[in-house]
């Protein structure tokens, strides 16, 4: 009986033991886990401090390729500096040395501008070049009778024809040209008048009476024959108002003299001229 005793208090020690040692195993594991968390944030850490040195190294090496970058690019402006300084004293001393001197002159340029009246002062001694001369020859039939109680007598018939040479003078009356003037765009804008008659010359030397037919009983009297001119003066003179080739000649032989005018004037010579 003592035998089995000892026996079984053995074998429960050692069952104490084992149950000693599960006890003790299972507490480590039931730390294990923090131990892994803190283990898991360390890593965390340790491989944060590696991304942000490595960024500091990048930012570190990008400001310093900037830093040789502004160096290399200020060397250059020191470099340029350095030419350009050079070249100065270097133009300085050419001038000490030749004693040039240079003058800088300034030009103001002044526009002229006219007005109407002037316009009309420059082109006013134009109107002698502007006529044109209209030289005729004129003959009418004329008759006459004597009468009785407002009947013609028989036989008391004369017939004939009086001629003469005469000149119109056709012109422009510059007195009545308008003229405005735009200075801004440099154009005189004229406003031409009709042509008119200026003058009307009969060449009395150039007289002639011929008779058509002479009457029995004549007494035609030649000596009063400005009632004859009179009649083919005006004759004439409605002719030259209907004569629109020479009115148009007379127009643009003007238009053409106050161009020149202008245009030799020093205060118009850069004036367009347009007529209205």
């Amino acid at each position: 009986m003592g035998y089995f005793d000892n026996d079984y208090d053995d074998e429960f020690e050692n069952d104490e033991e084992e149950v000693q040692e599960l006890n003790n195993v299972l507490g480590e594991e039931q730390q294990n886990p923090l131990n892994i968390s803190i283990l898991g944030i360390l890593a965390f850490l340790f491989i944060a401090l590696i991304v942000i040195f490595f960024f500091l190294g990048r930012v570190s090496a990008k400001i310093s390729y900037d830093k040789s970058l502004v160096s290399a690019v200020n060397a250059e402006n020191m470099v340029q500096a350095i030419t350009e300084t050079a070249t100065v004293a270097e133009t300085t001393v050419t001038v000490t040395t030749t004693e040039e001197i240079t003058t800088v002159t300034t030009t103001v340029t002044t526009v002229k501008t006219v007005d109407e009246q002037e316009v009309i002062e420059i082109i006013s001694s134009a109107e002698s070049l502007v006529s044109e001369n209209y030289r005729y020859h004129s003959s009418e039939v004329y008759e006459n009778s004597r009468k009785a109680w407002g009947v013609k007598v028989p036989f008391t018939t004369d017939i004939f024809v009086f001629s003469f040479d005469g000149e119109i003078t056709v012109g422009i009356d510059f007195s009545e040209i308008l003229v405005e003037v735009d200075n801004e765009y440099r154009t005189i804008y004229i406003l031409m008048p009709e042509p008119e008659i200026f003058s009307h010359i009969v060449d009395e030397s150039s007289f002639e009476f011929t008779d058509a037919k002479n009457a029995v009983f004549s007494d035609m009297d030649f000596s009063n024959y400005s009632g004859m001119i009179s009649d083919q003066k005006d004759r004439e003179e409605r002719k030259i108002k209907h004569d629109w080739e020479l009115l148009d000649s007379v127009t643009y032989k003007a238009e053409q003299v106050i161009i020149s005018f202008l245009n030799l004037s020093e205060n118009t010579s850069d004036y367009q001229v347009v007529f209205e």
